[in-house]
């Protein structure tokens, strides 16, 4: 996933409002937990009913850390395994088997979306009328929830990190944002303290963690609670206004940027050491309003996407580390631009689509492929029992699967949002 406010983004999580867990309630007043303020900023009266001593506290940021071993298994399918035989195999009883989780809005209120991390917990979230706060819960695979809120901020970007939630919570009327992390195995909200000039550009690190590339040319790398590992400054290497960043399964960065038709690249490894700018690609005719954006191969490539009012197509690949671009996989060809995830462990990938066209019986379809391209066959979602139009759905870094659907409207002289998802968890693990 990659992103910057101001050029959209691809991936889960805009989430933006609140959401809860558990059994349900008719107001957003009754939640418990404890609201909370962006450093440098007063928390303000919150919601009525909600109490400091309700949650456990907001820890400080701790700053600057060393390098840190990765969260997570090699992205690497293991020697031998690059066939269907490395791409998981789902039992009808495992997707039988999913969850649910509902809540209410405020008065006036708005549901937000749904996002998994990388334990099987899934994160709720909502904002009021005010446009004010963010409330958010975390509900885990055994029923659990805890619930909380944010003061001064009204959207966070998260990411899927293997405790929790990590990304950038943005203030509702300046452009101010912090790194906020939340912690769904320790039950508490960092937010860090530091503010970035402008919106930075942000990705994923397959491995663990979050890299960013601010306004002012700086690439800092965090880890999956968003302590910062490392920074380097890239304004002497970059022609041009960036306009695609992404992370290889390996941890090396990719930053690209365009001047004219020119797209220069700048490699980063993983320990923070910036390679020779290249030329990565000469652009012919390129539309106006073009996204780029990069996304991670299991090999450790990455592969990049150009989006405009004609679609998404994927233009060039490269190699780790490499100063040259090069063809897209077989498997990405024949016009088909939709967005793609890795499989946890490195295992193939998944491509979500819908079928059952009628918007009022909406079912999801999972397109596997292994890691040498390999079409390994589709996984349906079960049908609701109730008729229901498309969410968003999106998947976790231990292949928890959440669908956000849609919510239903409650009329009246309180009128507000009933929230809903549900999901299965570590379903492509």
């Amino acid at each position: 996933m990659a992103w910057n406010r101001g050029q959209g983004f691809i991936g889960v999580g805009l989430l933006a409002g609140w959401l809860g867990a558990g059994c349900e309630t008719s107001d957003m007043q009754r939640i418990s937990g404890q609201e909370t303020a962006p450093p440098g900023l007063a928390a303000d009266d919150g919601l009525p009913g909600v109490g400091a001593a309700d949650m456990p506290p907001v820890q400080a940021d701790p700053g600057t850390q060393p390098e840190q071993p990765r969260e997570d298994v090699s992205a690497q399918s293991g020697p031998g395994l690059s066939g269907c035989e490395a791409v998981p195999v789902i039992q009808p009883a495992a997707l039988a088997a999913w969850k649910s989780m509902t809540r209410s809005t405020s008065t006036y209120g708005y549901c937000g979306d749904a996002a998994a991390d990388g334990a099987g917990n899934i994160l709720l979230t909502a904002t009021p009328e005010n446009y004010m706060s963010m409330s958010f819960a975390v509900q885990a695979p055994d029923g659990s929830s805890w619930d909380g809120a944010i003061s001064n901020v009204n959207t966070m970007i998260a990411s899927s990190q293997s405790q929790g939630f990590l990304g950038r919570s943005f203030h509702p009327l300046e452009s101010t944002t912090w790194l906020t992390f939340i912690d769904s195995v320790n039950r508490r909200v960092i937010v860090h303290s530091e503010e970035p000039l402008g919106q930075p550009w942000g990705a994923v690190n397959p491995a663990g963690g979050l890299h960013e590339i601010h306004e002012d040319g700086t690439l800092k790398a965090y880890s999956g609670t968003g302590q910062l590992r490392w920074s380097t400054s890239l304004a002497p290497l970059l022609s041009g206004p960036v306009s695609a960043l992404g992370v290889n399964t390996e941890g090396h960065t990719l930053v690209l940027s365009v001047e004219g038709t020119a797209m220069e690249g700048v490699w980063v490894d993983s320990s923070g050491q910036p390679g020779t700018p290249f030329l990565a690609l000469t652009l012919e005719n390129p539309a106006p309003f073009t996204r780029y954006g990069l996304a991670p191969l299991v090999q450790g490539g990455l592969v990049l996407s150009a989006e405009n009012h004609s679609g998404r197509s994927w233009i060039a690949a490269f190699d780790s580390l490499q100063t040259s671009s090069g063809p897209i996989p077989g498997w990405l060809g024949a016009g088909d631009g939709r967005p793609f995830e890795l499989l946890p462990g490195g295992k193939g990938y998944i491509r979500w689509e819908r079928v059952n066209g009628s918007t009022s019986a909406c079912q999801y379809e999972a397109q596997l492929t292994a890691p040498s391209g390999e079409s390994c066959g589709t996984v349906r979602l079960p049908r609701m029992d109730t008729v229901d139009a498309c969410g968003f759905i999106s998947m976790g870094r231990d292949g928890t699967v959440v669908e956000n659907l849609p919510p239903e409207e409650v009329p009246g002289d309180r009128p507000y949002q009933k929230c809903r998802a549900r999901w299965w968890p570590a379903l492509f693990r």
